[in-house]
């Protein structure tokens, strides 16, 4: 994220008029229904192990993709176990289970297995990689 921010502070400065947001309903009735905004976000401890990997899996939203849903909600019963159909330009991708199950999930992965797994998918085009 540090990186993120550096890179767009050293764009220069883009001067646009822009049209004032019209936000229509229902999403209006969900927006107002949100809680407060976060003033301070707490920093997160790289060296933190656990607590910066759950901060990692959140702010890359990999539930969104890797959690089954129980109608339009996540089934947080089975949070991360994979099995959602993803239809991408290239066909439907099955998502995988990414909890510790031995079986079938990534429980049996040493850290290399999983840091090739995640240079796998860095760049591909098309089918992703097996």
């Amino acid at each position: 994220m540090q990186a993120i921010v550096a890179y767009m502070n050293s764009l220069p400065p883009a001067k646009s008029q822009l049209p004032r947001t019209s936000i229509t309903f229902p999403t209006s009735m969900w927006i107002k229904g949100l809680p407060s905004p976060v003033y301070r976000v707490p920093p997160v401890d790289p060296d933190g192990g656990e607590a910066y990997g759950d901060y990692l899996t959140r702010i890359a939203a990999c539930e969104s993709c890797h959690t089954p849903l129980k109608g339009f909600q996540p089934d947080l019963s089975l949070r991360f176990a994979g099995g959602r159909d993803l239809d991408a330009f290239f066909g439907v991708v099955t998502v995988a289970n990414i909890t510790p199950d031995e079986g079938s999930g990534i429980g049996g992965w040493n850290y290399l297995q999983f840091e090739k797994r995640m240079r796998d998918y860095q760049n591909y085009r098309g089918n992703p990689p097996a």
